[in-house]
């Protein structure tokens, strides 16, 4: 079954745009407030009623901050709400430790952790009905999947260049034999994934990698 909405699970937002340096000028603290306020309510809002639902007008009614003041901040509702996905902290990741089995399932179980669980297990279904129907989302959405596998990729690609992956390894192709399977059990047959199958996922993936496997596409293409 679908989670049941709930702002229970909304977390703290910044007060400084992701990107700006906090220390470069003295903040407005009712800038600050007003932000803080605006984003909240956006993700409270996302959470309860869902993307399309999540309107400046109902966004000013709910955080109580004028319309003339959130369009100062942002030119339109799809900056707003990508601010305020973006003001979702990610995962917290272990250090890699080298073992690459290790971190590498140490990741996926963190993405898979923040996948079974409010705010993510809610907004992120959304966000795919929502891109769909709304071509303005898509860059948020590439946006967000880029970030969110970034550390994986990073992973990959260290054992790649290291040796400790086959040279031939495609470190995109391997990124989603790992989070693929996880994302269709959760998202589409809507069920949660137990630590066993994440541990089964990477093993599995990375086998394959490490066969010689998980060549680029271009590489299968030729043989």
């Amino acid at each position: 079954m679908r989670p049941a909405r709930s702002a229970a699970a909304v977390p703290a937002v910044p007060a400084v745009p992701a990107g700006v340096d906090a220390d470069a000028r003295p903040p407005d603290p009712r800038v600050q407030r007003s932000r803080r306020a605006v984003l909240a309510a956006a993700l409270e809002l996302m959470v309860e009623r869902g993307v399309f639902a999540t309107t400046i007008d109902a966004v000013s009614e709910r955080s109580g901050v004028a319309k003339t003041t959130i369009y100062r901040q942002w030119p339109n509702r799809d900056a707003l709400l990508a601010d305020a996905w973006v003001a979702i902290p990610p995962p917290e990741l272990p250090v890699p430790t080298g073992d690459l089995d290790a971190d590498l399932l140490a990741v996926a179980a963190a993405i898979n952790h923040r996948l079974s669980n409010p705010p993510m297990s809610v907004l992120l279904p959304d966000l795919l009905a929502a891109t769909e129907r709304d071509p303005a989302l898509v860059d948020l959405h590439d946006r967000l999947v880029r970030a969110r596998r970034r550390p994986l990729l990073e992973l990959v690609a260290a054992a790649v260049a290291d040796g400790r992956l086959p040279s031939v390894t495609d470190a995109e192709l391997l990124v989603s034999l790992i989070l693929g399977p996880l994302l269709y059990r959760r998202l589409v047959v809507q069920q949660v994934v137990p630590e066993g199958l994440v541990e089964q996922v990477v093993a599995t993936a990375l086998g394959a990698a490490r066969a010689g496997l998980v060549p680029p596409p271009t590489a299968i293409t030729a043989g």
